[in-house]
């Protein structure tokens, strides 16, 4: 419930100062697949160690928010389109650290991203609706 409110307030207030906000939403379909496995307790593990790497990769000003089990979104301040990819890769990079070994480790972890990424122009129009369906959108296809 949090999440819009907050996209709100920090695509303003970016807006305002003319910086650039990125919105990047990331799922991990290892950890729903656990779940439905009845594997609760390896879903939780793989869930809290996947929120532990979106903080370690976090700036101070970012956001994370838990969406559901497997999907999280991180809202990165100050983040361009390169460094959103540079974000990306510092979550891919970080995978090995948290994948449950015995089942393919991190190569058994499918990341998906949808991303979304405003300039700093306050020229250009965008609303919150705008950033959060795009990159649901971004995320559906990935």
């Amino acid at each position: 419930d949090q999440l819009p409110v907050r996209v709100r307030s920090e695509l303003s207030r970016a807006k305002s100062e003319k910086r650039p906000l990125s919105l990047l939403l990331v799922r991990v379909s290892k950890i729903s697949s656990l779940a439905k496995q009845s594997r609760t307790e390896e879903a939780e593990l793989l869930h809290q160690g996947f929120a532990n790497l979106l903080q370690k990769v976090a700036k101070a000003g970012d956001a994370i928010f838990r969406l559901n089990l497997s999907s999280f979104c991180l809202l990165a301040d100050e983040t361009t389109r390169d460094g959103s990819d540079e974000l990306i890769k510092q979550i891919l990079g970080g995978l090995q650290d948290i994948a449950n070994d015995g089942e393919g480790g991190a190569s058994s972890l499918h990341v998906a991203f949808g991303v979304v990424c405003y300039s700093g122009n306050p020229e250009t129009e965008v609303s919150v609706e705008t950033l959060l369906l795009t990159a649901n959108e971004n995320l559906a296809q990935a």
